[in-house]
């Protein structure tokens, strides 16, 4: 989890309080956006009650005039691919104005709120195996080097390609999507204590500032230093 209580990076799931544009772009995440002077404008934008949404990949654009609550969710996770199926069907605009019924738009923690509902929609992933937590703590120590699959799997007793099944079942990310996830959260929590972008990006495996600012825009439409200008106030924090 993020040290900036502005910009709050989970594996799959990040969120902060834009009050900035964003060009025409498309992501990997879904996107939600609460709030009431903002636009968010596409072919296959949803809007209802305060509260727009684009599934991932579908090209966008975000301009806030105020201030507004952003949420992505990466679209390879559960919870994503939930939500980017909701946004695809015929009623979803319906399912919008359920999920912000009673949201203070205003609120730093609506975030966390709107999460929680979300997810309350979504069936729990099965309980982490010791392998998988194995795993876990695993990449944790390693980030800095860049994990490899095969160390990851010898150092939870199991085979790669067991690894991966029982990885994406219980953390609901494909291995090598969630390593991406933390490389870039580690990258962020150094640049919340105070490390330079490059500083950061190399504490976190990628190559330069540059290759962690090309991964932060393929997964989130805006560079890192852009989400941190933008989040302003506190967030909520997911769990």
């Amino acid at each position: 989890m993020s040290a900036s209580a502005a910009l709050v990076l989970t594996p799959g799931v990040a969120s902060w309080r834009a009050s900035t544009d964003a060009r025409a772009h498309a992501h990997h995440a879904v996107q939600l956006v609460l709030g009431s002077d903002f636009a968010l404008v596409g072919d296959h934008v949803r809007v209802a009650g305060g509260l727009a949404g684009v599934s991932a990949n579908r090209p966008h654009a975000l301009r806030v005039d105020g201030v507004a609550t952003v949420l992505l969710v990466d679209g390879e996770l559960l919870l994503g691919r939930h939500l980017g199926a909701l946004l695809e069907s015929g009623p979803a605009e319906e399912a919008l104005e359920r999920l912000v019924a009673g949201l203070d738009r205003r609120d730093p923690t609506s975030a966390a709120v709107l999460l929680d509902r979300l997810r309350a929609g979504v069936p729990r992933p099965p309980p982490r195996s010791a392998a998988v937590r194995a795993a876990l703590a695993h990449v944790d120590e390693q980030l800095g080097a860049i994990p490899r699959l095969d160390d990851v799997a010898a150092a939870a007793g199991v085979a790669p390609s067991t690894l991966t099944h029982r990885f994406s079942a219980e953390v609901g990310l494909p291995f090598r999507r969630y390593l991406v996830w933390r490389r870039v959260q580690h990258a962020v929590d150094a640049v919340a204590e105070g490390a330079s972008l490059t500083e950061a990006a190399v504490a976190a495996g990628f190559s330069d500032g540059a290759h962690l600012s090309r991964t932060f825009r393929r997964f989130f439409g805006v560079t890192p230093s852009q989400a941190l200008r933008a989040a302003k106030g506190s967030l909520g924090r997911p769990s």
